[in-house]
This record gives structure tokens, sequence and C-alpha cells, in this order.
């Protein structure tokens, strides 16, 4: 059984990803993303909480809405690795971590500080 597999039919809460990030956990996502478009970005913050750090975006919001929590809804991890299982490939990632994409066909790509 694949990673994601497990994590998402196994009735064990303690099932976990790298960095402590458990299925229960919450991250905000975009609206634009909730509409239909495809996760392209994602960047985690420090964690608190129930809440994982990640925040998952269409890529194309303008950079006012990351200060309007009225542009974004909170959903757990387990949603979003069903809505995009290729999540599974950083949601593990540390704190301060953010990747993008150009496409739904397109490997996660991490991006550097600086």
């Amino acid at each position: 059984m694949d990673e994601l597999s497990n994590l998402l039919e196994n009735d064990d809460e303690s099932v976990t990803l790298p960095n402590g990030v458990k299925a229960e956990h919450m991250l905000f996502v975009s609206k634009m993303v909730l509409d239909g478009s495809p996760v392209l970005f994602v960047f985690r913050d420090e964690p608190e909480s129930s809440d994982s750090g990640w925040v998952l975006l269409a890529g194309t919001e303008p950079d006012s809405w990351l200060e309007d929590l009225d542009k974004f809804q909170e959903r757990s991890v387990e949603w979003a690795l069903e809505h995009d299982p290729s999540l599974i490939a950083v949601l593990g990632s540390a704190p301060d971590s953010s990747f993008e994409r150009d496409s739904l066909e397109s490997e996660w790509a991490e991006l550097e500080e600086g």
C-alpha cells in the first residue's frame, strides 16, 4: 500500500507525514482553488496547534489576498490529499518551505529563499 493510500484509509489518527503533519491537521485553501482552479503554489508557515501551517493557492491570487482571511477557508490535510494526491510529495516538508508547479501535470519544484 502506498503512503497516500495508507494515510487516507487508515482509521488510526496517529498516521503522520514527516515533520508532524497529520491527516486531521488543518490548512488554508484559497477560494480560487475551492472554485476549481488547480493548486499550483503552496507554502508552509510555522504550525500552531492543530494547524499544519500550509496554505494552498492557485498561484494567480492578488498579493492582497494573503492579508484577507475571507479569501480562504480551512480544510483538513486529508481533504487536500483527496483533492490533489500530488500534494503528498510536499505536505511533509518543514516549515518555511514553498513549492510551485506550472500545471497539474508538472512536478512540484521547491523554491529557494533569497
